[in-house]
């Protein structure tokens, strides 16, 4: 193969010619690679002054693959996210080194501003009052919440009493402004009232009003039908005024006028329990004057001092004494303000989720409340949580026993749905399809991650072959995969086997598998050397590592795979060193190199699957181990224990000539060739030494006899691994 190398673009022709001057002619044409950057599409900043714009490029020619530039964020992908406000160019370079460049301009919105227009309170202790919020900038539609209760989200808001006033905004991107409004009213009126008591039986009394606060002038309207400030000639009794100010503004007010002299009046009422019951008492007690006292009650015509079982209102009494003198006294029976259940409802943040809650805020009645909801858990306070979809109830019962049941509905958004809309790459080995998630339902805004590719965005390019998923996540945190399959226009196909793992010396052969190929090619991945040009790889594990192979399948695309074979060394196993025993002799057996062991012979071993087993040993035995790696590669060894009899003697002698213990006799001494026998008195002198023993010592020194008594016998056998015999040795006679 011949080939030729930094050619520009043109046309060409090559002449192959070969030993005997046959020659052949070909041409081919080199064009010129181009490539082109486009921006498929951007995302806004959502939030004046925010930094959550994207934008997504995509290459429209060119060789693949592409890498990607952003300037000035320094991002590398082909989208780019986390955009300020500004303009943004993209640099793509192919796979021949050839670029081109696109611009992408991220706006923002106007920023959030609020004005709010007010209306005051037109008489003090109305609430009539009004606000209006005036938006403007963000992205429309807008939503309002003001801090009123019940809260209201409309952008005016009405009946207003005094006080300040908060208002939340969002825009359609969630962006969101606060303002505050005060709510003002105006003095109350105070009627500052002169009283002049009648006497006793007479009608010689009068009421001069002055009165201060709200607008003046005032007009004045009695329950007697008089108009003016100052009324005359006026009797002991009840008598009412409505002041009314510049501004339409009515005071009802009411005074008690009294005879001189008259006794004194003590009220005490008892207010109703609930909203609209008539279960009040007023009670008067009298002193003073001139008893007995007789009473009469307004409303009702009651004549007794106290009057039970009555509604909410004012009641006067007339107290009488026996000298015509009349003393008046109002008091009040107050009733609760109805109970209200102000329900708010948190709906379900997901499809399916029951983590919708709900909250009372109660008003009116007499506090504290008890709560109790008709949800699966039976919840009892005034906020409850872990609600699924559906009516949820409260009955609210005040420290009067006083009830209210009110209800209020949880929703759960609909199910997301997404759709997937995709081209094909162009080869399977290519990244170059699109993909496009259309989404429905759920809270927006969206967010998205597309897998294997790890792009952001809606809409996304560079898309590889194979399966490909989309999870799209809403506002409220729901989430949904869907799942697609890019196809190849024009498929070639390209399979290894799977990574592998083999001990050292063993051959392998890997075998791939190719579609619509013309051709295949396995090559070593580390250095890029061609080994085999057809479906089947055979190789020598000789060298432990791990070794990645690439195989080729060529046509109109060219499909790859990978397999990477890690090469176990075979372990290294030691059974131990051999040992020489003495027949009877517990020995263990102590093998390293592996994780698992099998011990040979088994029959005497404690557990042959370990690594040290023990055994009493009464002849050479040799053991065989056979040992596992990690990498589930065998290795083996050997230890051979060689027994030998255990020699005996007698701790004394009796060389008296009778033929019976004459000489110290060391029983097997004979089977130890190179031991050495050596006898030494109390003071250390070598007495005898012998290096082949025959025993024959009888218990003399250079011919003569030993006197009686005690002596050190050493018995060295001179056996790897066997210790010297030391010990007392006896001659007696």
């Amino acid at each position: 193969m011949a080939t030729a190398s930094n050619l520009c673009a043109g046309f060409y022709t090559v002449t192959v010619t070969d030993a005997n001057n046959c020659s052949s002619i070909d041409t081919v044409t080199i064009q010129t690679s181009t490539i082109g950057a486009t921006i498929i599409s951007t995302t806004d900043v959502s939030c004046y002054g925010n930094c959550d714009g994207t934008a997504v490029a995509n290459a429209t020619s060119g060789t693949p693959n592409y890498s990607y530039v952003w300037n000035p964020t320094g991002q590398n992908s082909s989208s780019a996210t986390n955009l300020c406000a500004g303009n943004y160019v993209v640099t793509i370079t192919d796979a021949n080194n050839c670029s081109d460049s696109a611009t992408a301009t991220i706006n923002e919105p106007m920023p959030l501003a609020i004005t709010i227009n007010s209306t005051n309170i037109s008489c003090n202790g109305s609430c009539d009052g009004s606000a209006m919020a005036m938006v403007t900038g963000g992205t429309a539609p807008y939503t309002y919440s003001w801090n009123t209760l019940p809260l209201q989200t409309t952008q005016s808001i009405s009946n207003l009493c005094a006080g300040q006033y908060i208002v939340t905004v969002t825009d359609a991107n969630n962006c969101t402004i606060s303002d505050t409004v005060t709510i003002t009213e105006p003095a109350p009126i105070v009627p500052n009232e002169t009283l002049t008591n009648p006497g006793c039986g007479l009608c010689d009394g009068s009421i001069t009003l002055n009165p201060t606060g709200g607008t003046a002038p005032y007009s004045y309207s009695w329950n007697n039908g008089a108009v003016t400030p100052v009324i005359n000639n006026l009797c002991a009794g009840t008598y009412t005024v409505d002041i009314t100010d510049a501004t339409g503004c009515t005071l009802n007010y009411i005074i008690a006028l009294s005879s001189v002299n008259a006794p004194t009046l003590t009220t005490t009422a008892t207010d109703v329990s609930c909203n609209s019951f008539c279960d009040g008492q007023v009670s008067v007690s009298a002193s003073g004057g001139n008893p007995p006292y007789s009473y009469a009650w307004s409303p009702g015509n009651q004549t007794t001092s106290t009057i039970s079982g009555q509604c909410a209102g004012i009641y006067s009494v007339n107290v009488t004494d026996a000298a015509n003198c009349v003393a008046v006294a109002v008091d009040t029976v107050n009733e609760p303000d109805p109970i209200t259940a102000n329900l708010l409802a948190y709906d379900a943040y997901c499809n399916g989720d029951c983590n919708g809650s709900a909250v009372s805020v109660t008003l009116g009645g007499t506090p504290p409340y008890a709560y109790s909801w008709t949800d699966p858990n039976n919840q009892t306070t005034d906020s409850i949580s872990g609600l699924c979809a559906g009516m949820v109830s409260v009955t609210i019962t005040d420290n009067n026993g006083c009830s209210v049941v009110d209800s209020v509905m949880i929703y759960e958004p609909s199910a997301i749905s997404v759709t997937v809309s995709n081209t094909d790459v162009s080869c399977s080995s290519n990244c170059d399809a699109t993909a496009s998630a259309t989404v429905t339902d759920g809270t927006t805004p969206y967010t998205y991650n597309w897998l294997p590719s790890g792009f952001t965005t809606q809409n996304v390019s560079n898309i590889c072959f194979g399966a490909n998923t989309v999870t799209v996540t809403d506002n409220n945190g729901c989430s949904t995969t869907q799942t697609f399959n890019v196809a190849a226009a024009d498929t070639v196909m390209a399979t290894a086997p799977a990574d592998t793992t083999v001990c050292s010396g063993a051959t392998l052969q890997l075998v791939g598998s190719s579609y619509n190929a013309n051709s295949v090619e396995w090559l070593d991945l580390s250095t890029g050397t061609s080994l085999s040009n057809n479906d089947t790889l055979n190789i020598s594990s000789v060298t432990s590592g791990t070794f990645c192979y690439v195989y080729f399948a060529y046509g109109n695309c060219t499909a790859s795979d990978t397999v990477c074979v890690t090469i176990e060394d075979l372990p290294v196993v030691d059974a131990g060193p051999d040992q020489t025993v003495f027949e009877g002799t517990i020995i263990q057996l102590n093998a390293t190199g592996g994780v698992s062991y099998t011990w040979e012979p088994a029959d005497s071993l404690t557990n042959n699957t370990i690594p040290n087993p023990t055994d009493t040993v009464v002849a050479t035995t040799t053991y065989y181990v056979t040992a596992i790696s990690a990498g589930g590669c065998i290795g083996t060894d050997s230890v051979t224990i060689t027994v030998i009899p255990k020699i005996n003697f007698p701790d004394g002698i009796t060389p008296n000539g009778d033929g019976k213990n004459d000489t110290w006799v060391i029983d097997f001494i004979n089977e130890y060739p190179n031991a050495v026998v050596e006898i030494y008195n109390r003071w250390g002198e070598l007495l005898y030494r012998s290096e082949d023993y025959q025993n024959d010592w009888d218990g003399t020194y250079k011919g003569k006899p030993l006197p009686v008594g005690t002596y050190y016998y050493v018995i060295d056998l001179n056996e790897e691994g066997l210790k010297p015999f030391t010990g007392p040795l006896t001659i007696m006679r």
